[in-house]
């Protein structure tokens, strides 16, 4: 006899297992970042949101993590997926402000979603006066919700 179970609970549970070991991941670079000299400046209430813009952050990309799995033909082709979002950071505005970027790498910095993440991040654990949490939030949200849908969807689809 078995336990009847729906059949997402098997997708759920690897995203919150995956989600949980990226966030201890996260803890010990945020530990090993502030033995080597990083000072945060972050409110009680700034650290909360940062780790819930984090979590949030891992939820949405491990949701997309699984989309791209479910439909790779190979380990080979859903490890590219590992190297494009690898290049987000790079081609966002956390390193570099927009103002001196080239117009049309500009345009893709200023509308993807690393650039409010970081800007985010930064001005949470800085305290510092920042505008973006409503975008980095929703792009996060909105990722979510449809990297969940997709991956359901065609999981299935997988099943039948």
């Amino acid at each position: 006899m078995t336990l009847n179970i729906s059949n997402s609970a098997f997708l759920n549970g690897h995203v919150f297992a995956a989600t949980l070991r990226s966030l201890i991941s996260t803890l010990v670079v945020l530990i090993v970042a502030m033995v080597i000299g990083f000072r945060p400046q972050a409110t009680v209430a700034g650290w909360g949101l940062a780790f819930l813009l984090i979590f949030c952050f891992t939820f949405a990309f491990t949701w997309v993590s699984v989309l791209v799995g479910l439909i790779a033909k190979s380990p080979e082709t859903a490890t590219l997926f590992t190297v494009l979002i690898t290049l987000l950071p790079y081609l966002s505005s956390g390193f570099v402000p927009t103002e001196t970027m080239p117009r049309p790498l500009a345009i893709f910095a200023e509308y993807q979603p690393m650039s409010p993440i970081i800007h985010s991040l930064r001005g949470l654990l800085l305290n510092l006066k920042d505008t973006t949490l409503i975008s980095a939030f929703s792009w996060c949200g909105g990722i979510v919700v449809v990297s969940w849908f997709l991956a359901r969807m065609l999981y299935q689809k997988r099943l039948r």
